[in-house]
C-alpha cells in the first residue's frame, strides 16, 4: 500500500508575487470570497487575495475603495479585482449605451492594474487617474467570454487576470474612453467603517463655503436628522456628539465625514443603506 500523504502537493513556489484586493458584494466572510480566491490562487500561483466587501449592489463603496487601495495604499505587486455588478435591479445604473456589463481593465497612474465591470460608479472614482499608454489612456475592454456562468468572478474572470498577469497582450480588446464613466454624485453616502463612520462622496474642496463656515450643521439622511459640530469651522464635537470632518480618505482633498465621538454616527442616523440610487445627504447651517 502506498503513502498516500506523499500525494498531497504544496503551494508552488514562484518569484511572480502579486496581492489581490478582492472587492465585491459578496457579504462579510461569504463562501464566494473563498471560492473566487481559491480559484485565482488555481490560476497564478503567486497570487495572495485580499477580501473587501462592500453593500449589496453598491457601485458607489465599490468605486470608493477601489480608489482608496489603488491611489493612496498603491504599492507594487498590489492588484484590484472587483465584480460588482447589479443586475436586474434599480441600483443597476449602466453607462450610455452600454447593456453588457463588460470586465474592463486599466493601469492607474500609481501603477496599480485595475479590472472591475463597467456598470454604475465602480470607475468614477478613478476616471481621472488612468495612466496614459503612448497618447491613449490605458483603459480596455477584455477579449473574454462574458456569459456561461451566473457567477463570473470564479469561473470566468480568474482566467483573465491570469492572462493580464502573464503579460498576455492577445487579451485586450478595444480601448474605453474614460469620459464614458459617470461622474461621482455629491454628498451620497460611499462607505461606513466599523466604527459607524460615514463617508461620503464630496471632497472638502466640493463642500460650499457656506457650510464649512457654520459652526453647527443639520444633517439629514432619509428621514433621520441630527445636528452636527462643524470641525471644519473649527468646533470640536464632544463625547457622544454628531461632528463633520474632512475625513481619512481621499488623500490630500479628503472626503466629508460624519462621525460620533464614542458612538456610531450610523446608528444616530437609523444604519442607512448605501445603495446608489438613494437621495443625497442634505446639509443645512444652524445658527445656535
Amino acid at each position: 500500500m502506498g503513502n498516500i500523504l506523499e500525494n498531497i502537493k504544496p503551494r508552488e513556489a514562484t518569484l511572480d508575487r502579486w496581492n489581490a484586493y478582492v472587492v465585491a458584494d459578496f457579504g462579510t466572510g461569504d463562501l464566494a470570497f473563498a471560492e473566487v480566491a481559491a480559484k485565482l490562487r488555481a490560476k497564478h500561483g503567486g497570487l495572495s487575495a485580499e477580501k473587501i466587501s462592500v453593500p449589496p449592489f453598491s457601485t458607489l463603496s465599490t468605486g470608493f475603495v477601489i480608489r482608496q487601495l489603488g491611489i493612496e495604499g498603491a504599492y507594487p505587486g498590489m492588484i484590484i479585482y472587483s465584480n460588482t455588478a447589479p443586475r436586474g435591479t434599480p441600483e443597476a445604473i449602466r453607462w450610455e449605451g452600454d447593456e453588457r456589463q463588460r470586465l474592463l481593465f486599466a493601469v492607474l497612474k500609481t501603477g496599480v492594474p485595475v479590472v472591475a465591470i463597467s456598470t454604475g460608479f465602480n470607475w468614477s472614482f478613478v476616471k481621472d487617474e488612468i495612466a496614459i499608454d503612448g497618447a491613449e489612456p490605458a483603459f480596455f475592454d477584455l477579449n473574454i467570454p462574458n456569459t456561461g456562468s451566473q457567477f463570473r468572478s470564479r469561473d470566468l474572470y480568474p482566467e483573465a487576470l491570469a492572462r493580464i498577469l502573464a503579460r498576455d497582450v492577445s487579451i485586450l480588446g478595444p480601448r474605453i474612453r474614460p469620459d464614458q464613466i459617470p461622474n461621482v454624485p455629491l454628498n451620497c453616502i460611499a462607505y461606513i467603517d466599523g466604527y459607524g463612520n460615514i463617508k461620503t462622496t464630496t471632497r472638502r474642496s466640493q463642500f460650499p463655503q457656506s457650510l464649512q463656515q457654520s459652526r453647527y450643521l443639520q444633517v439629514r439622511i432619509g428621514s433621520a436628522k441630527n445636528v452636527a459640530y462643524n470641525l471644519l469651522s473649527g468646533m470640536e464635537a464632544g463625547i457622544e456628539d454628531i461632528g463633520i470632518t474632512a475625513g481619512s480618505s481621499g488623500g490630500e482633498d479628503p472626503y466629508i465625514e460624519i462621525y460620533k465621538r464614542g458612538g456610531s454616527a450610523a446608528y444616530s442616523f437609523g444604519s442607512p443603506m448605501i445603495y446608489d440610487t438613494r437621495e443625497a445627504i442634505e446639509f443645512t447651517p444652524l445658527n445656535i
